[in-house]
């Protein structure tokens, strides 16, 4: 035990703690001095000094964070107000001259404050230490920990499950399953399903032909979320069809998604009623994996723009090709006119065999480099429809915008892309 002039009572000392007096202590009766000591030896067996020193290390490391000091500054209280309730068991008989004592010791308390556990503290601490020791004891403790410990484990749990935004991003990207196919199904030759697991190159000289663009356009509105469609957001997600001999669709998967899941569901929603032709490979129908882009859209116009999807296989090259018209095989009537001159404006053509892109790597080339680039670095991208005049020796002779992307700067890039382009 120390003797101060007039500081204390206290415990200080973290490896070898002590007791300190302050000399006014001499002319206390005995019990008070009895219910000091009770009370600085409580805090000795509790080891409370060490435990505040660990818990201000906290507000120290972190200066910046209130709730570091606001939980400082409870557990002190917490710390006093358990030594109180320890003395008072010590001392059932002295409830009232305990909280004078206290009351006595906090007039005289010094003003300067070290790293110590003291018996008193400022007024307000006072307070709220006599309402603890005077408020009644809870019936049936043990219940309430347990109740409590079970409640922060329920909330604990609760917050583990709670996926994060980022996770929820994360999921939002992973692409959508693929449509279940039943590869016992008699009616699926054996090639079909070699190729049916996953997409892979499938050689062929004629591509599939989509045969139902009405229906495709009606099912685009039918299936656009309607709180995306009102607030106006589109996007285009790329589905791989796998297409068997007869032209019937056996799956669908997302390729390239939207960024939003319920775009990417949409799009599979409408893949599922896409009717095709049967690719060719020479003369012989042959199941083949396709990637054709799907885009949702809202015009400035009222109603959303119906994109149906493009005949392009292939899945870096977004050139949209024929008009729905040219599907219809013409007549004899219609092939007799075919030399008349068709230059002045986008018209209607009769064919047979539809002109199909020979140099499509060439293109895909153009369409990185003529990007914009501030519109490219903006994330700013569009689609633009165009017309081409095809000669008999399938030669660009003219290109112009049918549909415009709504950035006059993509519109001319897109031309300039589609007179590099060459067909049969």
């Amino acid at each position: 035990m120390l003797i101060s002039k007039d500081w204390g009572p206290a415990v200080v000392g973290l490896l070898n703690p002590k007791i300190v007096l302050p000399e006014w202590c001499h002319g206390m009766d005995e019990d008070g001095l009895r219910l000091i000591l009770d009370h600085e030896s409580e805090h000795l067996e509790a080891g409370d000094l060490r435990l505040q020193a660990v818990a201000g290390l906290f507000p120290v490391l972190l200066p910046w964070s209130l709730p570091a000091w606001w939980m400082w500054h409870r557990l002190r209280l917490a710390v006093e107000g358990d030594c109180d309730l320890r003395v008072l068991r010590r001392n059932p008989r002295a409830t009232r001259a305990y909280m004078e004592l206290l009351l006595e010791v906090g007039k005289r308390m010094p003003q300067g404050r070290v790293a110590a556990a003291m018996l008193s503290e400022p007024e307000r601490s006072l307070a709220r230490r006599i309402r603890t020791m005077t408020m009644p004891f809870p019936k049936k403790p043990l219940l309430r920990a347990v109740l409590l410990v079970g409640l922060g484990v329920i909330l604990i749990a609760v917050a583990c499950a709670v996926p994060t935004p980022m996770a929820s991003d994360e999921q939002a990207d992973l692409p959508a399953p693929a449509a279940a196919v039943d590869a016992t199904d008699p009616e699926i030759s054996e090639l079909t399903k070699d190729l049916l697991e996953e997409p892979v190159f499938t050689p062929f000289t004629s591509p599939p032909a989509v045969l139902n663009r009405e229906e495709i356009l009606t099912a685009l509105e039918a299936e656009y979320p309607p709180l995306l469609k009102d607030a106006g957001i589109g996007g285009t997600a790329t589905v791989w069809f796998f297409v068997d001999e007869a032209g019937v669709v056996r799956r669908t998967r997302i390729n390239e998604g939207s960024g939003h899941a319920a775009l990417d569901e949409a799009a599979l929603s409408v893949s599922e009623g896409i009717e095709f032709s049967p690719a060719l490979n020479r003369d012989k129908p042959v199941p083949v994996w396709i990637s054709l882009p799907i885009t949702f859209t809202v015009s400035d116009g009222a109603g959303p723009r119906r994109t149906a999807p493009a005949e392009d296989p292939t899945r870096r090259v977004e050139v949209r090709d024929t008009p729905a018209e040219a599907d219809t095989p013409p007549d004899e009537a219609s092939l007799a006119d075919s030399d008349q001159d068709i230059s002045g404006a986008p018209t209607f053509t009769p064919f047979t065999v539809r002109p199909d892109i020979v140099n499509r790597t060439v293109v895909a080339r153009a369409l990185e480099e003529e990007y914009p680039p501030l519109l490219r670095d903006a994330g700013i991208g569009g689609t633009v429809v165009a017309w081409f005049l095809l000669d008999d020796q399938g030669t660009v002779q003219r290109v112009q915008v049918k549909e415009t992307s709504g950035h006059e700067a993509l519109d001319e890039a897109a031309l300039r892309v589609a007179r590099q382009v060459r067909f049969t």
